[in-house]
């Protein structure tokens, strides 16, 4: 987690975002672009309608997607704790430690141990 926290901190220094990054209990940087309606924020059984792309500290994109469906507990913790922080029609980058992505064992391409970066638009909450 420590190393993480060192990779994650110094891609936000090095990116000149580190001032304006803010980070939750467990640990997840994250920097609000747009709040969204406050009213309508998720929660873990929401179906959630996202636009997002998801990309390493190296800026390499891994995954994207375009109006895509999900209910948010069934995403990884780290999009659980850090969706919930806008509400719909909201904007939010993600920086989050491998621990709340995908742990030591990766999924699929993504390896173990690895730190996942996202930006997020939550265009629809349901």
């Amino acid at each position: 987690l420590q190393e993480d926290i060192a990779s994650i901190e110094s891609y936000l220094a090095d990116n000149n975002l580190l001032d304006i990054a803010e980070k939750t209990s467990n640990n997840i940087y994250y920097i609000i672009e747009n709040p969204g309606f406050q009213d309508l924020k998720p929660n873990n059984n929401s179906l959630v309608t996202c636009n997002y792309t998801g990309y390493y500290p190296n800026e390499d994109v891994f995954d994207s997607g375009e109006s895509v469906q999900f209910t948010l507990g069934n995403t990884i913790i780290g999009w659980q704790d850090g969706i919930r922080l806008i509400g719909q029609g909201g904007s939010i980058r993600l920086f989050i430690p491998s621990e709340l992505a995908y742990g030591q064992d990766g999924s699929g391409d993504i390896p173990g141990n690895q730190e996942l970066f996202f930006d997020v638009d939550l265009l629809k909450v349901e």
